[in-house]
C-alpha cells in the first residue's frame, strides 16, 4: 500500500491593516520629494478679526469706505490748490534760466553760458485777479459745504443702523432674562401641578407663556441679525477684517417737552 503525503499547507499571511490618512499624506509628501515636485502650499494663519466696539469707530472705518465722501474730500483739496493759485497770482513771479553749450568746431573748442532771470510784478488786470481769488474762496466754500452735508448725511445713517443694533441687542438680553425668570416660574408650577396644587388648565397656560416668550426670543435674534447686516452695509465693512462686538447699553434719559416751545420751534 502507498500511503500519499498531503502537502503542507502554508500559513495564512495576517491581513495587513489598511493605512490612516496622515500616512497618506506623509508618503506623497515624500514621493514628491523625490521627485522633486513642488510642495503642497502650506495653510496660512487666520489673523484676529479687528473688533468695533463703539459709535466712533464704526464712523471713522465707515467715512474711510465711503466713496462719495472720499471724492468730496478730495474736492476740498482741488479747490484749496486753486485758491493757492489764485493768491500767487497776485504777487511777483521770478524764473531763472542757465543754459550751458559747449563742443568744438573745426578742431576749435568752444564754452557758451547764458544765464537769465525774468521777473514780473501784475500792475493792472482790470480786476480779473482779484475775481479769479474771490471765485476760487467761493468754489472751497462750495467744497466744503458739500463735504460737510455729505458727512452729515453718512453719520446720520451710521448713527440710526448703530443704535438699532444696540437697541436689539438690549431687547434680546431682557427677553433672556424674562426667559429665565418664566423658566422658575414654570418650574414650581409644574411642582404645583405634581402635587396636585393646581389645575391642568392652568399649567399649560403657563406652558403657553412660556412658549410666546421663546418666539420672541427667536424674533428678536432675527431682528438682531438683521439690524448688524444692515450696519455692516451702511459701513461697506469687510467682514473678513472686522467684527462688530459693541456692547454699549443705551442709557434712558428722562425728556421733558414743554408744548408751546415746540409749537414756536415748528414755526
Amino acid at each position: 500500500l502507498q500511503v500519499k503525503e498531503k502537502p503542507k499547507e502554508e500559513p495564512q499571511k495576517l491581513a495587513e491593516k489598511p493605512p490612516t490618512v496622515e500616512e497618506l499624506i506623509r508618503k506623497g509628501e515624500d514621493d514628491r520629494r523625490l521627485v522633486g515636485a513642488p510642495q503642497a502650499p502650506a495653510k496660512k494663519e487666520k489673523k484676529p478679526k479687528k473688533k468695533i466696539t463703539s459709535l466712533k469707530e464704526c464712523i471713522d472705518i465707515g467715512l474711510d469706505n465711503y466713496m462719495s465722501a472720499k471724492i468730496a474730500l478730495d474736492e476740498v483739496k482741488l479747490a484749496e490748490l486753486k485758491v493757492t493759485e489764485a493768491k500767487r497770482a497776485l504777487f511777483p513771479s521770478a524764473s531763472f534760466k542757465k543754459v550751458k553749450t559747449e563742443g568744438d568746431i573745426f578742431n576749435v573748442d568752444f564754452l557758451e553760458r547764458e544765464y537769465t532771470l525774468k521777473m514780473e510784478q501784475p500792475l493792472y488786470y482790470g480786476g480779473r485777479l482779484r475775481d479769479a481769488v474771490r471765485k476760487a474762496e467761493l468754489n472751497l466754500e462750495i467744497a466744503k459745504r458739500n463735504y460737510n452735508k455729505i458727512k452729515a448725511d453718512f453719520i446720520a445713517k451710521v448713527e440710526a443702523a448703530f443704535y438699532s443694533y444696540v437697541g436689539a441687542q438690549m431687547v434680546l438680553a431682557a427677553q433672556e432674562e424674562l426667559k429665565a425668570e418664566a423658566e422658575h416660574i414654570l418650574g414650581i408650577a409644574k411642582r404645583r401641578y405634581d402635587a396636585g396644587l393646581s389645575t391642568e388648565v392652568e399649567y399649560l397656560n403657563l406652558q403657553n407663556l412660556y412658549a410666546s416668550i421663546l418666539y420672541q426670543i427667536n424674533v428678536a435674534q432675527m431682528e438682531m441679525g438683521s439690524s448688524k447686516l444692515q450696519l455692516e452695509h451702511e459701513l461697506n465693512l469687510d467682514t473678513s477684517s472686522y467684527e462688530i462686538e459693541v456692547k454699549e447699553p443705551l442709557q434712558y434719559a428722562k425728556i421733558d417737552i414743554d408744548l408751546e416751545k415746540s409749537v414756536q420751534f415748528a414755526y
